[in-house]
């Protein structure tokens, strides 16, 4: 049962650790560009600070799966019209290696039907490429709300988790308590018990000198064992 018991913490604390985790990189604030067009891919890069962000750009949908999979925390930049692949189907490939990669689609293809098809296949955000300056603004937005989602959604994990293993040993440790609080009531009772016949014999005033040592000093152990039983028992949360 102890090793069950160690089992179950180890497990709790794995998560709490990949939870930590998680935020951490949530915090990081990297960005995998996949853009084939030069000219895009320069407005992008422009429109990110490169004191805060650091940009990653390749032009083929197979590089992209190979640099996300180094670092699959990146926040990415997908155009759909890639020479290599499909962008929806490198989307998918994406997701595929982290179900919460923070994907944001950037395309020149401005159609209901595309934008719906990418967010089901689980872009966080679908940006229409428009003029320089009005891009540069959207794709800093995007990749901004992105960011603060990513955080948001990795702490909240954070504090499920802590909330959890705080329930899980509010649980154990009441467990525990209910078991001390049967163990000292069996003990309890035998105890009291010997205490009392110790003093119906201490009572007696014809007691032999020796027997009424003995009744003395078993008198005093059970007094002293009662007195530890009480200090380890929990107390009842059902007494007023």
């Amino acid at each position: 049962m102890q090793e069950e018991s160690n089992k179950n913490t180890d497990s709790l604390n794995e998560l709490l650790f990949s939870a930590a985790g998680t935020l951490v990189h949530a915090r990081e604030r990297s960005v995998l560009l996949v853009e084939d067009t030069a000219a895009h891919a320069a407005i992008i890069r422009r429109a990110l600070d490169p004191s805060i962000w650091a940009v990653q750009h390749v032009t083929r949908g197979s590089l992209a799966l190979d640099a996300f999979s180094e670092n699959p925390h990146a926040i990415v930049l997908l155009d759909l019209s890639l020479p290599d692949s499909s962008g929806l189907l490198v989307l998918k490939r994406l997701r595929a290696l982290n179900a919460d990669a923070p994907i944001i689609v950037v395309t020149s293809i401005d159609q209901v039907s595309m934008s719906v098809e990418a967010m089901q296949a689980g872009a966080w955000n679908y940006v229409v490429k428009a003029d320089p300056k009005e891009t540069a603004a959207r794709i800093t937005s995007a990749v901004e709300e992105a960011w603060q989602r990513r955080i948001k959604s990795a702490e909240a994990r954070l504090v499920d988790q802590a909330r959890i293993a705080q329930l899980v040993r509010n649980e154990r440790l009441e467990a525990v308590e209910s078991l001390m609080r049967a163990l000292c009531t069996e003990v309890n009772n035998p105890l009291s018990g010997i205490l009392a016949l110790a003093q119906i014999l201490l009572e007696h005033r014809n007691l032999e000198p020796d027997l009424r040592q003995i009744a003395e000093n078993i008198a005093l152990s059970a007094a002293k064992a009662l007195e530890v039983v009480q200090r380890l028992s929990p107390e009842d949360p059902s007494s007023p």
